[in-house]
């Protein structure tokens, strides 16, 4: 006996746009849970298992292409009221709080980039024959540890 709410008719309107083998192992997952007679928690956590398993997580990066042109403009020396009125939208039309808070968030976001970049080109870049003589030496390339 099917004890869920939702019946095979009331699944989704939109049915229709998924392939009848996803459908069917649908119905077989289903029909597992049930016979399992699985607990409600123990049901999210399959739910969840088979979203993580079917949607691709999203490519990493930056999200927001705005960001990347205020930060242009941040390197190429534009500072103040010029940058704010150009990369916050209706920067003029905010309240005397709201844009304090925007520019303070811009402002934030532009100088945390630029000491990232810093620090990247800070940072000494290892070669690959380095690398290898590194590994290939005994111990783990401490000097005072050679076992």
């Amino acid at each position: 006996m099917n004890t869920s709410k939702s019946s095979a008719n009331e699944i989704e309107p939109n049915r229709a746009a998924i392939p009848s083998a996803v459908v069917s192992v649908m119905e077989q997952l289903r029909e597992t849970v049930d016979q399992a007679s699985l607990p409600r928690a123990i049901r999210l956590k399959v739910a969840v298992a088979v979203r993580l398993a079917i949607v691709p997580k999203k490519k990493p990066g930056r999200k927001d292409q705005r960001l990347d042109k205020a930060y242009a403009d941040y390197r190429a020396g534009t500072r103040g009221l010029d940058l704010f009125r150009k990369h916050i939208p209706r920067h003029d039309k905010l309240s005397r709080w709201r844009r304090k808070v925007e520019q303070s968030k811009l402002l934030k976001t532009l100088q945390k980039r630029a000491e990232r970049d810093r620090k990247r080109q800070k940072r000494p870049t290892i070669r690959a024959e380095e690398l290898s003589a590194l590994q290939s030496s005994s111990g783990n390339g401490h000097p005072d540890n050679s076992a």
